[in-house]
């Protein structure tokens, strides 16, 4: 009888400790709008520097833009598609002096004038989601450069009833001061992720500490700003790195998303000469693309969904930690973080993990706090896992992501 008795007690804290896991999610609020591009809407943002309508549409794409040299056709190439644009506003006030000619002087009201004419031009054009401010890269330690990212993008929200938000590149190196020197004034924090360029190929784990810190920077100033992945496609790899150039991208992306941001700008989609990879590069961020956007719907998932913390990854003991070089890409301290980061999100009825492994080497462990009557399957895959004898074993190759979908038998 005691031992029945313990039996149903064992079986009944089970049971709510599986409802208490499997307490539903919040899902994409049917009231924002679901052809707008998020933050204002629910599409995902996914898009590079000089794109191509057809090309991009067709592989999952939803953003054209931004392109440097703004014309008359930029809105057109979109209007047959279901892409929207970010669209390039500002004045070429030759800041760094090029070709031997002086900086451009333009007082506030001449500035003001002349981003409030090119916002007007289009303001009313639904296929405009974001404001593009250049020149970028603002030297916020000069007077004059900050002056103008001040006034330009004021003149942007004076001229916009309809609040777009308001982006400008800021180089790899930055650090949480300079971006808080420069982001009140912008809705969007994204620097480069350029990891090959910044020295970084062999120690990718350099993407989490970016993205750390333009949440910093976020959370620091508050407000509605949101965070955004910048990652890389212009530079062409060493012969013996071509095949790792999927790895590449699917690791930099889907880590960048497991540490909260809310977009992907490539820069660039543009197929530059000197770089025979731009296929292999094209390909792997098509595949990502189509797994936000497309029928798997992760971007969901990753933009509405609720960060939760009650599943723990135990990594095996011989799974070594990794970090990124100090001195490179403007990180002067040393960090070191677990191989592997993962995200647990609630969505509507189901859970969904994104495990990243960023090391070199193969991690294998174990995830703890799952409900042992909990399905478990792999999305990519898509195949359904076992259960190890305690817990949820997880074996992830170098550079691998995984998403697996938890759900109730």
């Amino acid at each position: 009888m005691k031992l029945l008795s313990l039996l149903s007690l064992t079986s009944l804290v089970a049971s709510s400790a599986s409802a208490f896991f499997f307490t539903e999610g919040p899902v994409a609020p049917v009231d924002l709008p679901s052809d707008k591009l998020y933050p204002q809407g629910r599409i995902f943002p996914f898009g590079g520097f000089s794109g191509n309508v057809v090309r991009d549409e067709a592989n999952g794409f939803t953003t054209y833009g931004p392109v440097y040299r703004q014309n008359d056709e930029f809105l057109d190439q979109v209007e047959d598609s279901d892409l929207l644009t970010i669209y390039s506003v500002g004045i070429d006030m030759n800041f760094h002096e090029r070709n031997g000619e002086p900086k451009r002087i333009l007082s506030d009201d001449e500035i003001r004038e002349e981003i409030t004419r090119q916002v007007e031009a289009v303001v009313d054009d639904e296929r405009v989601a974001w404001w593009y401010l250049v020149p970028e890269e603002i030297r916020f330690w000069y007077k004059d450069e900050l002056n103008y990212l001040e006034v330009a993008s004021e003149a942007i929200r004076d001229s916009d009833p309809y609040d777009r938000p308001i982006w400008m590149y800021e180089p790899n190196h930055r650090g949480a001061e300079a971006l808080m020197i420069t982001s009140p004034f912008l809705d969007i924090v994204g620097k480069g992720a350029y990891v090959n360029y910044a020295g970084q190929k062999d120690t990718r784990v350099w993407i989490r500490r970016g993205m750390e810190l333009q949440a910093e920077v976020i959370d620091d100033l508050r407000g509605d700003r949101i965070s955004i992945l910048v990652p890389e496609m212009f530079r062409e790899p060493d012969q013996e790195d071509l095949p790792l150039i999927r790895d590449w991208v699917r690791h930099d992306v889907y880590l960048g998303l497991v540490e909260g941001a809310e977009g992907v700008i490539v820069y660039s989609l543009f197929p530059r000469g000197g770089f025979p990879s731009f296929p292999e590069y094209y390909a792997a961020y098509a595949e990502v693309a189509q797994e936000l956007t497309g029928e798997l719907g992760l971007g969901q998932v990753l933009l509405f969904g609720e960060r939760r913390k009650d599943i723990k990854l135990k990594l095996s003991k011989e799974v070594p930690s990794v970090s990124p070089m100090s001195g490179r890409g403007g990180i002067d301290e040393e960090f070191e973080y677990e191989a592997v980061d993962f995200a647990n999100i609630a969505y509507g009825k189901d859970r969904f993990l994104f495990l990243v492994n960023s090391g070199v080497v193969p991690a294998e462990g174990e995830l703890l706090g799952i409900p042992r009557n909990a399905m478990i399957r792999d999305v990519f895959a898509g195949k359904d896992l076992p259960w190890g004898e305690r817990a949820v074993t997880l074996s992830l190759e170098p550079l691998e992501v995984k998403v697996w979908r938890i759900s109730q038998d």
